[in-house]
């Protein structure tokens, strides 16, 4: 797959921190869900391969490190039938590798903008993580007492952004004015 690959031509080398844990995390990649979603809207609007790829590579990437932290937090330890990265290389390199990979989904970004001439990609991505990331807070603020309104908030605003993101993101891509978040 031409964005798994691109993502693998970024990570970290066997001589940079953080490459065995990237190496790990992204060894079982998921069903890249986001990625396809933007390259199918790539492909039916027409637009700019590289800056497609380029804008899959970003929200998969963001996904991934919501997931890396999403464990710590959780204390979940596997991910994908594997050990999770916290479990197998500690909570201090697991959340190092995903403020990397944020940095990373935002490095993605920026050259899918600068590719589409969209500047407003960088903006939808930093949209998207903002409300990611609130979505993840609020399970904090919350005791086991949660009722099913609040528990619906939260999954919306921790799975949703993500799952919009792709499809906003390649219609920005080709030119529509109207993609902004809603």
């Amino acid at each position: 797959d031409i964005v798994h690959n691109l993502i693998l031509s970024r990570l970290p080398t066997v001589d940079q921190p953080l490459a065995k844990a990237a190496a790990h995390h992204f060894n079982s990649p998921g069903k890249m869900l986001r990625a396809t979603m933007a390259m199918r809207g790539a492909r039916v609007l027409n637009v700019n391969l590289p800056a497609a790829t380029r804008w899959a590579a970003a929200v998969e990437v963001l996904h991934n490190a919501s997931l890396v932290h999403d464990d710590i937090c959780d204390g979940d330890k596997l991910r994908r039938e594997h050990q999770a990265v916290w479990a197998k290389f500690g909570r201090n390199a697991a959340l190092t590798l995903g403020d990397w990979l944020i940095a990373l989904s935002f490095e993605f970004a920026a050259e899918a903008a600068e590719i589409a001439r969209a500047p407003r990609l960088l903006r939808i991505l930093a949209q998207h993580m903002s409300r990611t990331t609130a979505g993840e807070a609020m399970e904090f603020e919350f005791d086991s007492g949660l009722n099913w309104k609040s528990y619906l908030t939260i999954a919306a605003d921790k799975t949703a952004p993500l799952l919009t993101a792709p499809l906003q993101g390649i219609a920005v891509i080709s030119g529509d004015q109207n993609a902004e978040e809603t």
